[in-house]
């Protein structure tokens, strides 16, 4: 369900739209938030504080895309505390663990 809605506000904000999974992005992103840092276990559900959810690093709201190259992995509580939050000065690179 909620791939379905962030492609329909992909398209509703003429964004561009290109298909991935929560686990391709998680497997990428080797199961690591990329807002704190910490471990993601993909086995919590993604409505649960610390379960996993697909962050769009340029929030559709301002003008990024719903594509892989534009969301990163990271726990509920990440997202919603970052909201759509975007600062283009801000460098955010990957945060991997080791």
């Amino acid at each position: 369900m909620a791939a379905k809605n962030r492609r329909r506000r992909a398209r509703l904000a003429g964004a561009e739209c290109r298909p991935y999974t929560l686990a391709q992005i998680a497997e990428r992103d080797v199961y690591c938030c990329q807002l704190c840092g910490d471990l993601v276990d993909m086995k919590l559900s993604g409505l649960k504080p610390m379960g996993p959810t697909v962050d769009h690093i340029v929030p559709i709201s301002r003008g990024g895309g719903d594509t892989p190259e534009n969301v990163h992995l990271a726990h509920r509580r990440c997202n919603e505390e970052k909201g759509a939050y975007y600062d283009p000065r801000e460098s955010r690179p990957l945060v991997i663990a080791v």
